[in-house]
């Protein structure tokens, strides 16, 4: 075999053994050769897998060849530099853009097939125990899609709600029929209640009842309703009783200050009803009133002991001293016919 020219120059000038210059010099030849030679890759591009036999001596040259472009954000296994050996498989996850939501605003990103759970702390989001992530940490989001984190948290608010009165009615004989007696205001009560609210991003989304509180008790508005017979208020000239006795003496009348108040016969005094005391004439007595002064007249029944102040022989409801025009006076002479 010729060796070349440049062989027997070196080997001329160079003192060293024959056999050893030809045994680097194949060795050479056989490198160059191998890397000459076609190569079977599998390149692995977005899940999608290609089997390729190429020439290309690195990643980076089989890339080229395959017209992709790697990016910042792409994730390549093995690296560019890497030369390619028989049945050497490449990956190459391309990066897609994502929006995330989070905290009132959208961060733009691009990721290569991450988690959510990778993504978010590739970006410095934290996540406290209530809140919410869709998708899920640990789903891969797919590409142009959103991932959304609403901020969630807990709060213990109180209300005070009112508890309306009720009215309750009785029936009552000692009030002519038809008339009715307010014997207590209602007072509504006071009710507290606690709740434990839910905000997704500061918005309220839910609560739920933790504590119910009466701090004041409703009370009920009380009303007598007359069962008794009707008492009218009568002229001078009415007839059909039988006066039994007449007397003359001083009357007064009592109203608001004992109005809803118990009587000495166990009744409700009534300051609209035509009612009367009396020192000595038994309760439900009926008695003709008349006021000397206008000559008008009132038929009262007596249903309470009184009047106190020395001097007065009876005691007119407001209402029947305003039957006879003895409410402005406060006091006048009257005449008492007690009826039969």
């Amino acid at each position: 075999m010729r060796l070349p020219d440049w062989y027997s120059r070196i080997a001329a000038n160079w003192p060293v053994p024959k056999t050893f210059l030809l045994g680097l010099l194949l060795v050479t030849c056989a490198m160059v050769y191998r890397l000459a030679e076609p190569k079977p890759v599998t390149l692995l591009v977005d899940g999608q897998a290609s089997h390729i036999v190429t020439q290309a001596e690195t990643v980076a040259q089989l890339l080229g060849e395959r017209g992709y472009h790697v990016r910042e954000q792409d994730v390549l296994q093995p690296a560019l530099h890497e030369r390619l050996e028989e049945g050497l498989v490449i990956t190459l996850q391309r990066a897609y853009p994502l929006a995330v939501h989070v905290d009132g605003q959208v961060i733009h990103v691009y990721t290569a097939g991450a988690k959510t759970a990778d993504l978010l702390a590739k970006l410095g989001i934290t996540l406290a125990p209530l809140d919410r992530v869709n998708p899920g940490l640990q789903c891969v989001p797919a590409p142009g899609s959103e991932v959304t984190v609403t901020r969630v948290k807990t709060a213990m608010t109180r209300e005070e709600a009112v508890i309306p009165y009720v009215t309750e009615r009785e029936n009552d004989p000692g009030l002519p029929r038809g008339q009715r007696l307010v014997l207590a205001q209602g007072k509504p009560g006071l009710l507290a209640r606690s709740y434990e609210v839910t905000y997704a991003d500061d918005k309220e989304e839910s609560r739920r009842l933790i504590r119910e509180e009466t701090l004041r008790r409703a009370q009920p508005r009380k009303v007598a309703i007359g069962t008794g017979a009707a008492v009218a208020a009568s002229s001078p000239g009415t007839r059909g009783s039988q006066v039994v006795k007449t007397v003359q003496g001083l009357a007064s009348w009592y109203g608001v200050p004992f109005h809803g108040r118990r009587t000495s016969s166990g009744e409700i005094f009534n300051k609209n009803a035509l009612t009367a005391a009396h020192l000595s004439l038994p309760h439900n007595t009926r008695v003709r009133v008349t006021y000397l002064k206008t000559g008008r007249s009132v038929e009262v029944r007596i249903n309470d002991h009184g009047p106190h102040i020395p001097g007065r022989i009876i005691d007119l409801s407001q209402a029947a001293a305003q039957a006879v025009g003895l409410k402005q006076a406060g006091v006048g002479m009257v005449k008492l016919e007690v009826l039969r």
